[in-house]
């Protein structure tokens, strides 16, 4: 049956009606921003080619470039054993990581590079974007404030710096909330929100196109602060606004003196930015660098801070920051699974425990992006990839690599 002429045209002007209805009442319920909603409907869902979308500022690096001794142990990456949807599986090394998607594989013990290969069409000098890992980043940035005295402590209240969330009832929240992920500020998820994405605060601190704007609009919860830990990526968008207003400088500028440069990165980096007019670092989210260089701020956290030399982190801050805390009794409303399998969250970096008691700690981002380390067996291992694969546990893995490598066996 064919439809009429004038009845084709009632259902597209229709459609259209509807579609503007959707669009306008999205864009209330956003916030407002037409950027923002634009963003959603083009762009989607973040990806590891993000990187291509936002602006960024750059992370300079600087003469003679440091690099790892070479001690490579090939035998001992042949196959290793993970677990897929509960069932333990053996693969042999090499496929696994191309069929999961990774980037890179680096580790390094004892300072020297024992296994680095790239894989699914990268090499050393594919950039990768860090997603979560860069919070790992801000609270060393953190932690060097507040030794340098732009910051007085990690007991200070955030109001201090932001005297614009004065009596809105976050008064008693202190940078030690913001870095444990226990201030009570609210926070819908996206899973909270399915299928009105665009009303997540996962799509609003990724995508606003004005995030200063946004991290100053928080309210509480009905959670004290200090009471549960919650995984909120507007902790992290306050701590930038906390250390460019204390610093005086831009945090990508920060990063590149304290940390790119003294490390003798191989490479510059960027940090995406929330858009070119508000140019505020995406502090949740936007390192952009090689697998090289953020093993090396793997290497550095190893090293308790202690980099050719310097002291370029307090050693008390990597110790503070990266141990599980004994007294840490807070009930999880977030990721109760990895606490539940011995796990732990100190200053943005993951934990986990083991039976007797030492423990490795994890920079941890979308897809799959890794830096880990375990102290006790002097071991770092950076993942990069597209996706996480068919791994249930990449923490558990990266924990198989280690003990292969202890142990001298596959």
């Amino acid at each position: 049956m064919r439809l009429k002429p004038e009845r084709i045209k009632l259902i597209i002007n229709l459609t259209a009606v509807s579609i503007i209805i959707l669009f306008a009442l999205m864009l209330m319920t956003s916030g407002g921003s037409v950027i923002y909603m634009a963003r959603l409907l083009f762009w989607g869902r973040s990806d590891t080619g993000d990187i291509s979308k936002f602006a960024a500022k750059s992370i300079d690096n600087r003469m003679p470039v440091f690099h790892f001794a070479e001690d490579p142990t090939p035998a001992l990456f042949k196959s290793i054993n993970y677990t897929w949807q509960g069932e333990p599986l053996s693969s042999d090394f090499d496929t696994l990581m191309t069929d999961s998607g990774t980037t890179a594989l680096i580790v390094i013990q004892d300072g020297s590079i024992r296994f680095e290969r790239y894989y699914n069409g990268t090499n050393r000098a594919t950039i990768n974007t860090s997603f979560s890992v860069a919070k790992s980043f801000d609270s060393a940035l953190v932690g060097i404030a507040i030794n340098e005295g732009y910051i007085k402590s990690v007991d200070e209240a955030i109001i201090n710096y932001l005297p614009e969330l004065k009596g809105r009832g976050l008064d008693a929240v202190t940078i030690r909330h913001l870095l444990t992920m226990s201030t009570g500020i609210r926070y819908l998820s996206e899973e909270n929100t399915f299928p009105f994405i665009w009303v997540s605060d996962d799509a609003r601190t990724y995508y606003m196109p004005n995030l200063r704007d946004l991290a100053l609009r928080v309210s509480p919860s009905v959670n004290p602060p200090g009471a549960k830990f919650h995984y909120n990526n507007y902790h992290p968008l306050l701590e930038g606004l906390i250390l460019e207003r204390a610093t005086g400088v831009p945090v990508s500028f920060y990063i590149q003196e304290k940390l790119w440069k003294p490390l003798g990165m191989e490479y510059p980096a960027t940090w995406s930015v929330d858009s070119k007019l508000d140019a505020f670092e995406k502090m949740e989210s936007g390192i952009n660098a090689r697998s090289i260089d953020f093993a090396k701020f793997g290497q550095l956290m190893l090293e308790n801070g202690f980099w050719e030399g310097t002291q370029l982190i307090p050693q008390s801050w990597v110790k503070e920051s990266t141990a599980p805390g004994v007294s840490d009794q807070r009930p999880w409303i977030s990721f109760e699974e990895f606490k539940e399998n011995n796990g732990y969250y100190g200053y943005h970096w993951w934990g986990k425990t083991r039976p007797d008691r030492h423990y490795e700690y994890l920079a941890i981002g979308s897809y799959g992006q890794f830096i880990y380390v375990c102290p006790q067996n002097r071991i770092v291992i950076v993942r990069n990839g597209s996706r996480r694969g068919h791994v249930d546990d990449w923490p558990a893995l990266l924990q198989a690599i280690e003990d292969q490598l202890v142990t001298g066996e596959e």
